[in-house]
C-alpha cells in the first residue's frame, strides 16, 4: 500500500476488530423451499425523516457486514450474524452498528472492491451524493478518509451519477454526463484521467448512471447511461464495444458474471433483466419481473452463478435458476416467487461465502386525497437463510 493510502487508512491500534474466518464454506443456496427469516432491522421506520426509505442493501467483499443507502442520506453499517449456535427459532431485531450522513441525497455507493475486516486499511467504501464530491468512508469509525473532485468550467463541485472500485482496488471510477472521471484512490483531488463517453466520439453519451468490472481478468468494464445505452470498455476507457440494448429507460444497475461471459443488466422503468452473451454480442435471454417505477430495483446473482434474484414493486422475491439448459427457454417468468416484504423490494444482496440474502424493501409514498392514511408502507431490512 503506498504511503498516500497508508495516511487515508485507520491504523488498527485504535480499533476492536471482530475479524472474518480464515476458511469460508461455499454457499449453497436452495429455493426448492421458502427462505426463513432470521433478522430484522426497522430502525429506518423510525427515523425521524418520515420521507425516509430504503434504496437498496450490498454485502461488503469479505462478507463481514452489509451497507444499506435510504433516502434520509444515511448509509448504514450492519454486522453480520454470528449462526455459531445455529439459526434463531425466530426472527430476532438486527441494529446497526455504524451510521454515516452524507451532506445530501445518495447517488449511488459501493464497497471498497479489497475491503477485509481483518485488515483496518482496506475497511473502507465510496459514496457520491447529490451537492458533494465522491467520497472515502472509514467502515470502522465512520470517519471520511478523503475526497475526490470534478468540477465544471465555472470551477463548481459536480456530483458523480455512480461510482465503482476497480478489482484491483487502485482506482475509482465516476460516471457524469458523458464523462467518466478515474481518479487514483491514493492520491486524492482533482487529479483524474478522462474518459469520453459522448456521441460526437462514436460512444453512447448521456449520463453515466452505472458501472461493473468484469473480474475475471479481462480488464473490461460495462458503462450504461441514462441513454439506454451500454458500452464495454478496457480499464483505460478504450471503446470494446455497444451493445444495442432494447430497454425502454435509463440503465440502473449492470453486473458480470463470475467468467466474465455474460452480463446482466436492467433499466428503471423496464419489466426485463437482460442476459447478454458477451461473445455474440447478443441477448441471451430476458428474465421478467414486477417493475415499473423509476426507483431502482437492485438485483443480484450468487456466487456460484445458480440463481439470478430480484425485488419487485409488490413485495415478492423473484428467483430464477441459471442453469445452461434453463437459459435457452423462453419462458422468462420466475421460476420461484416469495412474499417477503409488504412494499416494494428495492434492495437483495447474495452472501459471498453464507447461505444468506438480504432484503430490503421501501418507496416514495405521495399523499393523495383519494388514498386513507393507512396505506401500507414498509422501510425494512430483512436476513433470510436460504439453504
Amino acid at each position: 500500500m503506498s504511503t498516500a493510502m497508508e495516511a487515508l487508512a485507520t491504523t488498527a491500534e485504535s480499533i476492536s476488530i471482530e475479524t472474518v474466518p480464515p476458511a469460508q464454506p461455499t454457499p449453497h443456496y436452495d429455493f426448492q423451499r421458502p427462505p426463513h427469516l432470521v433478522y430484522t432491522a426497522d430502525e429506518f421506520s423510525s427515523s425521524k425523516d418520515a420521507s425516509c426509505y430504503l434504496k437498496g442493501c450490498k454485502w461488503a467483499p469479505d462478507g463481514s457486514c452489509l451497507l444499506t443507502n435510504s433516502a434520509d442520506s444515511v448509509l448504514r453499517l450492519f454486522d453480520a450474524p454470528d449462526f455459531s449456535t445455529g439459526l434463531p427459532p425466530s426472527p430476532l431485531p438486527w441494529k446497526s452498528a455504524l451510521r454515516v450522513k452524507e451532506v445530501d441525497l445518495v447517488y449511488d455507493y459501493c464497497w471498497y472492491s479489497k475491503m477485509s475486516s481483518s485488515d483496518p486499511a482496506t475497511a473502507c467504501f465510496v459514496t457520491t451524493s447529490k451537492t458533494a464530491p465522491v467520497h472515502l468512508w472509514d467502515a470502522f469509525l465512520g470517519t471520511h478518509r478523503a475526497s475526490y473532485i470534478a468540477k465544471d468550467n465555472s470551477d463548481s463541485v459536480v456530483a458523480a451519477n455512480s461510482v465503482a472500485v476497480n478489482p484491483e482496488g487502485t482506482m475509482i471510477y465516476a460516471g457524469y454526463s458523458n464523462t467518466v472521471r478515474i481518479f487514483d484512490i491514493a492520491y486524492p483531488g482533482e487529479e483524474c484521467a478522462m474518459v469520453d463517453v459522448s456521441k460526437k466520439e462514436g460512444r453512447q453519451g448521456g449520463i453515466i448512471s452505472s458501472m461493473a468490472f468484469d473480474v475475471s481478468g479481462t480488464d473490461m468494464v460495462a458503462f450504461g447511461s441514462y441513454s439506454r445505452s451500454i458500452s464495454l470498455c478496457s480499464c483505460d476507457g478504450d471503446l470494446i464495444s455497444t451493445l444495442e440494448t432494447t430497454h425502454s429507460n435509463g440503465i440502473t444497475q449492470l453486473h458480470f458474471s463470475p467468467d466474465g461471459r455474460r452480463l446482466y443488466s436492467a433499466a428503471r422503468m423496464d419489466q426485463r433483466i437482460l442476459c447478454w452473451d458477451l461473445r455474440t454480442r447478443k441477448v441471451l435471454r430476458d428474465f421478467r419481473r414486477e417493475s415499473g417505477t423509476n426507483q431502482r430495483l437492485y438485483f443480484d446473482v450468487d456466487p456460484l452463478e445458480r440463481w439470478l434474484c430480484s425485488g419487485t414493486r409488490n413485495g415478492k422475491l423473484s428467483v430464477w435458476p441459471l442453469k445452461e439448459r434453463e437459459m435457452a427457454k423462453e419462458n422468462s417468468a420466475p421460476s420461484f416467487e416469495f412474499d417477503v416484504h409488504s412494499d416494494m423490494v428495492n434492495g437483495v444482496s447474495f452472501h459471498l461465502q453464507w447461505s444468506l440474502l438480504a432484503s430490503a424493501s421501501g418507496q416514495r409514498h405521495v399523499p393523495s386525497p383519494f388514498v386513507a392514511e393507512s396505506t401500507v408502507s414498509e422501510n425494512i431490512l430483512k436476513l433470510w437463510y436460504v439453504g
